[in-house]
């Protein structure tokens, strides 16, 4: 994660937290603050001396928590910085709103103010929290539209057989990406990596026939959403490309701030009475931040190792670049 901090919001924060009346939202902003890694932070100020960092820690405990775990960084223009930068997960704390935060949310980011904070956060917990049992049938596909609260500039959909059927294609995968995809940017391309390994080909299933399956269905999806400003990928899956201790196995869709995970996979429809459920969670439960981090960081890895299988093997469409 990347964290924008304006040091009058962290002093704000501070002066106004109390552990005994703190609302979910402000525990889950602490939370974010003092316990979460792997973070690396901006602040708008000069720190030029350990001297000056040190001033700043004794000022305000909450720059101590995080400082202790790693130093920040100072930035004077944090737009320019910004949109300078290519983070996947930027959240954005600011004294009050800028006119330039929509423009970052639609590249992806999620921007706080002190006035809204408390209120984004408790409905992305509220409505972006969910349990769906499918023993109860699945309601349909606008049941993940809580999906849409969240910024968001890239998705990963990992399910092993969610393109095996093109005529189930028109049932699950598109009605899917019509939820995901509704509110998408028309200046910034959202990015939508599909990893999945059975394509079903015609006549033989050597690696030409199935670059042609994985083809067509890619050109399907590129018509259908024709009208969305959307880079799509079809990424094969093949588990003799993964080092021996890893394993792509649970079916999940992630997002920049949060996912949706699936134990029988996204080719819900037709509804089936079931033994399994869909459950989503975000980066503000600490565990469900860390579980998104390291699905995002093992996605990351098995896409860089296909970077090194041989060329007449195939890998995506289009082709994984260098």
């Amino acid at each position: 994660m990347v964290l924008y901090i304006e040091k009058g919001f962290l002093d704000h924060f501070f002066l106004s937290y109390s552990e005994v009346t703190a609302s979910r939202s402000e525990k889950a902003l602490f939370s974010i603050l003092k316990e979460y890694g792997d973070v690396t932070w901006y602040i708008d100020v000069t720190i030029e001396t350990p001297e000056d960092l040190e001033e700043l820690k004794q000022e305000n405990p909450f720059f101590a928590f995080r400082t202790n775990t790693y130093p920040p960084i100072p930035i004077s223009n944090f737009k320019e910085h910004f949109q300078k930068s290519g983070h996947r997960q930027t959240l954005i704390l600011s004294e009050r709103d800028k006119e330039w935060f929509n423009e970052a949310e639609h590249s992806g980011a999620l921007s706080l103010t002190l006035e809204n904070y408390q209120e984004k956060i408790e409905r992305l917990l509220e409505e972006g929290t969910v349990k769906i049992d499918l023993f109860e049938k699945f309601p349909g596909w606008e049941a993940l539209n809580f999906h849409n609260l969240f910024p968001f500039n890239e998705i990963v959909i990992s399910d092993g057989y969610i393109l095996k059927n093109e005529e189930k294609m028109g049932d699950n995968i598109i009605p899917l990406l019509n939820v995901l995809l509704k509110n998408t940017s028309r200046t910034k391309p959202t990015i939508v990596k599909i990893i999945t390994k059975e394509f079903n080909p015609k006549n033989g299933d050597n690696e030409e026939k199935i670059k042609e399956a994985a083809k067509k269905r890619y050109k399907r999806l590129k018509r259908t959403f024709k009208e969305k400003n959307v880079q799509f990928q079809v990424i094969r899956f093949d588990k003799a490309s993964l080092p021996s201790e890893y394993d792509l196995h649970d079916r999940i869709i992630c997002c920049n701030f949060h996912f949706i995970e699936c134990g029988k996979g996204f080719n819900l429809m037709p509804p089936k009475i079931s033994d399994s459920r869909i459950i989503a969670e975000n980066i503000f439960d600490k565990f469900s931040y860390r579980t998104l981090k390291n699905r995002i960081k093992l996605y990351d890895m098995y896409i860089e190792t296909l970077k090194k299988a041989p060329s007449n093997k195939f890998t995506a469409y289009p082709p994984i670049m260098n």
